[in-house]
């Protein structure tokens, strides 16, 4: 595993140390759908209303607006108009 300290390093150095380096995510929507049940046991009848603005922070925006509606969330909180008409 690569590791270094950028500390000190401009961005152009920072940015050497880390070019080639892919990332990614993975999102389990098995995860995401038991939080869902966690938080309405806590609510109980009230609306959820999730937050998924910055492409659902970086986890993918349509995926998890069209997973949550699915599970019956019918209104979502974003930041950018063109957040809301992708949704």
């Amino acid at each position: 595993m690569f590791k270094t300290s950028v500390s000190g390093l401009s961005p152009d150095e920072i940015w050497e140390h880390v070019q080639g380096f892919p990332s990614w995510i993975e999102v389990d929507l098995d995860s995401i759908g038991h939080n869902l049940s966690q938080i309405r046991e806590l609510v109980g009848d009230r609306g959820i209303i999730p937050v998924v603005k910055a492409n659902a922070y970086g986890h993918g925006l349509i995926p998890i607006v069209r997973f949550l509606m699915e599970e019956g969330v019918e209104t979502f909180l974003v930041a950018k108009l063109e957040e809301a008409l992708a949704i």
